[in-house]
């Protein structure tokens, strides 16, 4: 799956807007990838969360997307972390329903939007990041 990334990131311009993707299970992993890559977005991928800091100090996204199971706690804290490094960077969560408690500490730590995966079709990620960026 790494390949395909590569492959996509040296056909693109320098202009285009960078997303990383934070999603541990790889068959939504590929599935977002393919529609954010298709909607003209640079993806690149972490799949564990404790390399998520370290990348997105190396990735400098535009806009992180990160599913925040299985530990929503843990999630929230290391946003926390993301946020106070670089406040600017916009987050999409998405996934299973979040229960409303921690989907209000969601949206406190700095979360834009919640994409609930049972709602919602796996395209609509890419017309979310496209919003988000003010990409129409």
């Amino acid at each position: 799956m790494d390949y395909i990334f590569r492959q996509h990131y040296n056909a693109v311009s320098a202009t285009t807007p960078v997303i990383l993707l934070a999603e541990p299970e790889p068959e939504a992993l590929a599935l977002y990838a393919r529609h954010l890559t298709n909607a003209d977005l640079l993806v690149n991928v972490c799949m564990e969360l404790h390399q998520l800091l370290q990348q997105v100090r190396q990735v400098r996204p535009h806009l992180l997307i990160i599913n925040p199971a299985p530990d929503i706690t843990a999630t929230i804290l290391l946003l926390r972390q993301v946020l106070s490094l670089y406040p600017d960077l916009p987050i999409i969560t998405v996934g299973a329903p979040v229960p409303d408690p921690y989907l209000d500490r969601l949206m406190a730590a700095g979360v834009a939007l919640h994409i609930n995966r049972s709602l919602s079709q796996p395209r609509d990620i890419a017309i979310a990041a496209r919003q988000m960026l003010g990409l129409g």
